[in-house]
């Protein structure tokens, strides 16, 4: 073939560059079928834009939702530093007095200076032995061995291993045994065996018995073996820092502003994803010869999409409060075009009216009875029919999205398909445009040759006929 393509255009000047100018006028189709696919892939890119927008919709929808966005509080200290009081969702609005008169401390008992050589090590054999009692109440000790030439650290990970369990750790401070109890207050480490005396754990003046925590909460006294409190008060964790000189004031209100911030980032996720669906759907300017549309102008389901997002937040709800049954009613307002605007003095006011019927504005299940005396339920917030909608255009299986995906994939492979079966035949004509022009060649230079033949015999006959 090689020989054939360098020796092609001999005579008849067709050359590799002729025949690839024709196949080139030929391979248009090649183009189209390029740009349909880059047509497709933009389309199917638009629509995974769009799936990322509805699931971020979804997930603002589903924040305000949750139980804390209404139900938070927010609690102000008159001093801190002292305590800190944190209220969850169960906490009552209101205000307290609180004066923290002992903080909750651990039964330490410290151990005589022991007596070890230039290593660290401890020369007695011995036991240490913890008394207490298995999970059926019956008594049980934890005895642990101590060995002659056992190191500080090695005696100090002996009892930790053997006391893990049972509430009494050591440490070792300045050639000290250090016990303490893991739980606050009052709760007594007794050691016997053979070197509890020696090691001091015996002796009562090494011993400080742990404490209680004490506090008064508006003029109540209350004891506690934990400077953590979760029981005083619901939804309400106390965690004593420090004894207090005064009383500290505690103010719990409704948070607000986290139900306010949650709405917001709804409203402002809700027009980001209208305005990217406008720009898709953008017809520009068809006068003009260059106009630019948007990826999916005239999309049916994406139409579809826009028009019932724009509708279910202008729509009122049939939840009966017929003064917060529209989310104009508590502030958010939207255009022609779709846009919603958010008035905070307007929501601010419906939340401290009633914040339980701003919620069922977004959240409500209507219980009906139907005509077979069974009961129905059914959803009708607002939040609600937005999580059904975006459901059936972003579900993985069934949704519209999943399903555009799998046919915009199809389309394409049967495309790449096409392209490859064009080539292939593009191919064969190029081989026969060689084979057809390199016989015209041949021909050729079959026919000079006879041409030089003849036309030198007619010479030799001339020149004999003159002798």
């Amino acid at each position: 073939m090689a020989s054939s393509i360098n020796f092609m255009g001999s005579y008849s000047g067709i050359t590799m560059e002729t025949i690839e100018q024709l196949l080139q006028a030929e391979s248009t189709k090649i183009t189209s079928y390029q740009n349909k696919q880059t047509s497709i892939e933009k389309e199917q890119t638009a629509w995974k834009d769009i799936q990322t927008r509805l699931t971020s919709l979804s997930n603002k929808m589903t924040a305000i939702a949750k139980p804390e966005t209404f139900e938070s509080k927010k609690v102000v200290l008159s001093k801190e530093g002292k305590l800190t009081f944190s209220a969850g969702t169960k906490a009552i609005v209101g205000d307290y007095s609180i004066e923290v008169e002992r903080l909750a401390t651990r039964t330490q008992v410290t151990g005589n200076k022991l007596t070890l050589d230039d290593k660290k090590t401890w020369q007695t054999e011995g036991t240490l032995i913890f008394p207490g009692q298995n999970e059926d109440g019956e008594p049980e000790s934890i005895e642990i061995k101590i060995d002659a030439g056992d190191n500080l650290e090695k005696i100090i990970n002996k009892i930790n291993e053997k006391t893990k369990d049972s509430g009494v750790s050591a440490v070792a401070i300045d050639d000290r045994i250090v016990l303490q109890n893991t739980a606050y207050g009052n709760h007594a480490i007794d050691v016997e065996g053979s070197l509890a005396e020696e090691f001091g754990f015996n002796d009562p003046g090494n011993i400080k018995a742990g404490q209680s925590a004490k506090l008064t909460v508006n003029g109540i006294n209350i004891e506690r073996d934990s400077n953590q409190i979760t029981d005083v008060m619901d939804g309400v964790t106390l965690d004593l820092k420090a004894v207090t000189t005064e009383p500290i004031k505690v103010e719990v209100t409704d948070d607000l502003e986290f139900t306010e911030k949650a709405i917001k980032e709804f409203v402002d996720q809700y027009n980001s994803t209208m305005s990217f669906i406008s720009g898709l759907l953008d017809v520009g300017d068809p006068s003009q010869e260059d106009n630019k549309t948007g990826a999916l102008t005239g999309d049916s389901s994406l139409m579809r999409l826009q028009t019932q997002l724009r509708s279910l937040l202008t729509n009122a709800i049939d939840n009966g409060n017929t003064g917060a049954n529209t989310v104009e009613s508590i502030g958010i307002e939207v255009d022609r075009d779709g846009v919603a605007t958010l008035d905070a003095q307007k929501l601010q006011e419906a939340l401290k009216k009633d914040s339980n019927k701003v919620r069922e504005l977004f959240q409500f299940t209507q219980t009906s009875v139907n005509e077979a005396g069974e009961t129905v339920e059914e959803d009708i917030g607002i939040g609600q029919k937005f999580e059904t909608l975006i459901n059936s255009f972003t579900d993985s299986k069934d949704g519209i999205i999943a399903t555009k995906n799998k046919t915009y994939d199809k389309l394409i492979k049967d495309i790449k398909g096409s392209i490859e079966k064009f080539n292939d035949r593009l191919a064969v004509k190029r081989e026969q445009y060689i084979a057809k022009f390199t016989a015209l060649d041949i021909a050729m230079m079959e026919a000079e040759s006879q041409l030089s033949y003849m036309m030198s015999q007619f010479n030799n006959n001339s020149g004999s006929n003159n002798g």
